[in-house]
């Protein structure tokens, strides 16, 4: 599928957004004070508030500019969501190896050729990299591997 987009655009209404949210958050969830008192809130509110202000003059200009046609492939992003699921259905019966073994094989069906070596030994390093960073490095307790059957 093809499609017209600015990508100056896309990226200033991010970033407003994402400024948006901050400020909206920071008003809510934390002190404020006064300019001369500053409460934990206020920075965040005024960087939320700057990056509004940013997000809407990028778009202001991104308005200048014409759109640039993009080629969306529809079937690779739903195999991508789909590996996500099969992630987030795994991961607590069978545990973080099987869960992330079967997102990269899953989502190796976006990207062909298909070699059954390749997805094996990305699978591997993949999984292995995981194993290394969540739970030797973070020492996050999640477990390796689970069999409820």
């Amino acid at each position: 599928m093809d499609i017209k987009v600015n990508r100056d655009g896309v990226a200033a209404v991010l970033v407003a957004g994402f400024g948006g949210c901050t400020a909206i958050y920071a008003y809510q969830h934390y002190a404020l004070g006064v300019f001369n008192r500053m409460g934990p809130g206020m920075f965040p509110l005024i960087l939320g508030l700057v990056l509004v202000v940013i997000g809407v003059l990028l778009f202001a200009k991104s308005l200048l500019v014409e759109g640039e046609v993009v080629h969306i492939d529809v079937r690779e992003a739903l195999i991508i969501l789909a590996s996500l699921v099969v992630f987030g259905l795994l991961i607590r019966p069978f545990g973080m190896i099987p869960a992330v073994a079967a997102l990269v094989v899953v989502s190796m069906a976006a990207a062909p050729p298909y070699s059954l070596g390749r997805i094996a030994a990305l699978a591997a390093f993949v999984t292995a990299l995981v194993v290394v960073i969540f739970d030797v490095a973070m020492n996050l307790h999640i477990p390796l591997i689970r069999w409820p059957f």
